[in-house]
């Protein structure tokens, strides 16, 4: 047993000084930090970018729901997002069937700036929606559902939905506790 562990030991000092040898030729660019800087910088642009794009798809209004619902097609994820942030600046319900859609095929392009922001709750018909995916969902379904509902502050409905959820015992642990979560960001100070 020494003599294995003697053994190991200097396999293992051997493979240390390879790892220190590659990790001392592959030094940092001496302008890191100011590359780091930059990439961030050109995110926070782009990201002032794509909320002024879609401001401006918004104020095409009611003529501008159809192609922003077809654009929900488009290969591009980038495009999927946009249409589908200006299609909740719009709060059209013509746009809700199409949204959902998509995020229960499991776009989560879709998913994650609509419903983990809470913004697809701005299109009319939607909580509603939500609120029946939770009760009725299956765990995928009601991951996101939960997530949008757990922005509506001050709502009675959607606490009653949650509390719901949270009760009960055939619903998956991961579920009941994603609802006891939103509870607990909706009405923090609130006893359960």
């Amino acid at each position: 047993v020494q003599g294995r562990l003697q053994r190991g030991r200097a396999q293992l000092r051997k493979e240390l000084a390879m790892v220190a040898d590659t990790f001392g030729k592959e030094k940092l660019p001496p302008d890191f930090g100011a590359q780091i800087k930059r990439l961030l910088e050109m995110a926070e642009r782009r990201g002032r970018e794509r909320e002024e794009l879609v401001r401006q798809l918004a104020e095409f209004g009611e003529p501008a729901v159809e192609p922003l619902c077809e654009a929900l097609q488009d290969p591009r994820a980038f495009v999927r997002q946009i249409a589908a942030l200006a299609l909740c600046g719009l709060k059209d319900p013509r746009a809700l069937r199409p949204l959902l859609s998509m995020l229960l095929a499991g776009d989560y392009c879709i998913g994650n700036p609509l419903f983990l922001s809470g913004k697809a709750l701005s299109i009319p018909g939607c909580k509603e929606e939500l609120l029946r995916i939770l009760l009725e969902g299956g765990p995928n379904e009601q991951y996101w559902a939960i997530a949008a509902l757990s922005h509506a502050e001050g709502d009675q409905q959607v606490w009653d939905g949650l509390m719901a959820l949270l009760r009960d015992r055939q619903k998956s642990a991961g579920a009941r506790g994603q609802a006891l979560h939103a509870l607990c960001a909706l009405r923090p100070q609130h006893s359960l």
